[in-house]
């Protein structure tokens, strides 16, 4: 304990389950820190914990104000998951991380025969799309990804991101669909 407080205590009261501060890995990286540096360390993350709130609210007022609902939402880790199908999006996540905004929906499981063919029509895609991008991940899923500034997102950029996403799935169904059977 740094000057007879505890500093762990007030971070879960303050701050939750915060997963990164500043480039910080866990909340014992910042209790180090918050006893070499009491006052100046606490107060960035008491600035970046309320920059990460507005961030969160923002982006859901934004969701509500596009006609989405969400299927659920995670404040404490900046996360929210809509769903519209009659758009083609179901469960896309939206992951507020400190200054960026991270939207990834889960198009399909990549198989491993005929790999090399479905990577390259991927990519082929890929060039095609107006935002975001195609990606694969360490479980083989095909993800689409896109990242937004929330600094100074809008609802037309927001709109603009879901909207790629939407005419991706609607131009590429079939493919996606024979790539995942």
């Amino acid at each position: 304990m740094a000057g007879g407080k505890d500093y762990w205590s007030i971070i879960d009261k303050k701050f939750h389950k915060t997963k990164r501060i500043g480039g910080l890995q866990n909340r014992r990286e910042v209790i180090t820190l918050h006893r070499n540096n009491d006052t100046k360390i606490f107060t960035t993350l008491f600035k970046l914990s309320t920059t990460m709130v507005a961030h969160f609210d923002k982006v859901k007022n934004l969701l509500f104000d596009l006609g989405f609902e969400l299927t659920s939402e995670d404040p404490a880790e900046g996360l929210l998951v809509v769903t519209d199908e009659d758009k083609g999006i179901s469960h896309l996540i939206l992951d507020c991380e400190e200054d960026i905004l991270l939207l990834e929906q889960y198009v399909f499981h990549l198989k491993s025969e005929g790999e090399a063919a479905t990577l390259k029509r991927l990519m082929q895609i890929n060039r095609l799309l107006v935002h975001g991008a195609l990606v694969l991940d360490d479980e083989d899923r095909v993800l689409f990804r896109d990242t937004l500034e929330l600094e100074n997102l809008d609802r037309n950029e927001l709109e603009s991101s879901i909207n790629a996403i939407s005419l991706m799935m609607a131009e590429y169904a079939d493919e996606f669909i024979k790539f995942a059977s």
